[in-house]
């Protein structure tokens, strides 16, 4: 159980998760847009700032708790989660101006670099200061413990100049 446990707090894991929950808070916040603006009657930059906002939300609670588990209070997650997002958003239109207008790459292949670019960013963001649990110092320790169990050499290969 220990080393499951240890498993889902790998970066790798994290970031899946943190991935399929983007893809959830886009559905959510592109149904939103089409909502307000189709039905409501919302302009389509109010009804982009709706989704947005709609989007953002569902984006917290999940990551909050499905990807990282956090148990910190609302509010100061909250806030932490917005401070994060505007930098990470803030590269991504950087990224996106740069490959549209200094490297002149196709829009589909800027748009795909600028939405890696802020995965990336918003991911690292969340994980080390959104959502980063005092419990982790206790996973790295933790790591450090399997990793060294791993390299040991067993006693059925001691002495017989077997590797691993």
């Amino acid at each position: 159980m220990k080393g499951r446990l240890i498993a889902q707090k790998l970066p790798v894991w994290q970031f899946a998760k943190f991935c399929a929950v983007g893809l959830v808070n886009t559905l959510v916040g592109y149904s939103t847009v089409l909502f307000t603006s189709f039905v409501v009657g919302l302009n389509p930059y109010a009804a982009n700032v709706c989704g947005y906002a709609v989007g953002l939300m569902v984006s917290f609670v999940l990551n909050r708790r499905f990807t990282f588990a956090s148990q910190q209070a609302i509010l100061p997650g909250l806030a932490k989660f917005l401070m994060a997002f505007l930098p990470s958003y803030g590269l991504n239109l950087l990224v996106l101006y740069i490959s549209l207008e200094q490297l002149l790459l196709p829009e589909y292949l800027a748009q795909a670099l600028a939405m890696g670019s802020y995965s990336i960013t918003f991911f690292t963001l969340c994980r080390v200061f959104v959502f980063r649990a005092p419990s982790e110092i206790e996973v790295s320790d933790d790591l450090d413990e399997v990793e060294a169990v791993i390299q040991k050499p067993t006693a059925s290969h001691a002495g017989r100049g077997d590797i691993g």
